[in-house]
């Protein structure tokens, strides 16, 4: 991601920050703080490990090989543990045992592996060095959720076919920034400065999209993947990045459609899913109406996104 692009989105999530100072409730303190903080690059963003990116850079190419991903994996010990034992689970048991990494991929097949690697992949190296606590696990439960659901809404929506659970696992990752940020702030000022839960929740529903896509870009992530994340609940908001040339807006725009409908499936799961078509609400309705979904299609998507949701709340 070039410069441009970064200084565009921390922008962004400047303008997003200082809204806050707007908001009942909220302590300007910890808005001011938190202002201060994207400007002068404090906020505690998570690195990517070479291996990481370089995984996750390859689960992102629609014609990547097996054998690409496996050596990548390979390189990875602790990894490559893992997703041989999940190949050798008793959902994927074959005759005999897999021996190495690539027969494990290949016995899960390219969208399995692409999946059980970007979710072990990301836990392991993101989420373990987050703020513990009942926040941050219902964070990782709502992203798999999301996940599961983005990668059965993108299956067939070019050119982000193969980037649905990817997109789905980070599209709220900027909370793990906020999170981590709240205790910085615990730790150094009174107490009183500190946003209570419901007020954190606040604070992340204002600024958590910005700093996700700037926590992305950081990544290197491509910026209209980036853009699309940004804009994951305001759709039409999305624009396609200056000197980008990767995706075109409309692009952009499906992109960050799919993600809000996932997202919106994801809270409808975890709240309880109805048991008829005529019992979904309305934005969830309009959500998949925007990207030519029928109600009877959404049921299907929340059907498969809450079994692959169980079985991948194992694996992770």
């Amino acid at each position: 991601t070039g410069p441009i692009t970064n200084v565009s989105i921390e922008k962004r999530a400047i303008t997003a920050a200082e809204s806050l100072l707007a908001c009942d409730g909220i302590a300007p303190i910890w808005a001011e703080s938190l202002i201060q903080a994207i400007k002068q690059k404090r906020l505690a963003i998570p690195t990517l490990a070479p291996t990481t990116a370089k995984i996750i850079r390859l689960i992102e190419m629609p014609d990547v090989e097996l054998e690409d991903l496996s050596h990548a994996v390979m390189s990875d010990p602790g990894l490559a543990a893992r997703v041989m034992g999940v190949a050798n689970s008793s959902y994927f048991r074959g005759v005999t045992e897999v021996q190495n990494v690539q027969e494990a991929l290949m016995r899960m097949g390219l969208r399995e592996a692409r999946t059980i690697v970007i979710v072990v992949t990301l836990k392991s190296s993101v989420l373990s060095g987050a703020v513990a606590g009942p926040l941050a696990t219902r964070l990782w439960k709502h992203s798999l959720l999301a996940a599961s659901a983005a990668q059965e809404v993108c299956a067939k929506r070019p050119p982000w076919e193969h980037v649905g659970m990817l997109a789905g696992l980070v599209h709220d990752l900027g909370k793990l920034v906020l999170l981590s940020f709240s205790q910085e702030e615990a730790d150094w000022n009174a107490p009183a400065s500190v946003p209570s839960e419901e007020q954190l929740d606040r604070i992340m529903e204002v600024t958590h999209a910005s700093l996700g896509a700037l926590m992305l870009a950081s990544w290197g992530f491509a910026p209209g993947f980036c853009e699309a994340v940004l804009a994951h609940e305001t759709p039409s908001e999305a624009t396609a990045p200056v000197a980008s040339g990767d995706v075109s807006e409309s692009e952009t725009k499906d992109l960050a459609a799919s993600l809000q409908l996932a997202n919106l499936v994801a809270h409808q799961i975890d709240a309880g899913w109805p048991a008829d078509t005529e019992e979904l609400p309305g934005d969830l309705v309009e959500a998949a109406e925007a990207l030519d979904l029928s109600p009877e299609r959404l049921m299907e998507i929340a059907e498969d996104a809450s079994a692959s949701f169980e079985y991948l709340s194992r694996v992770g």
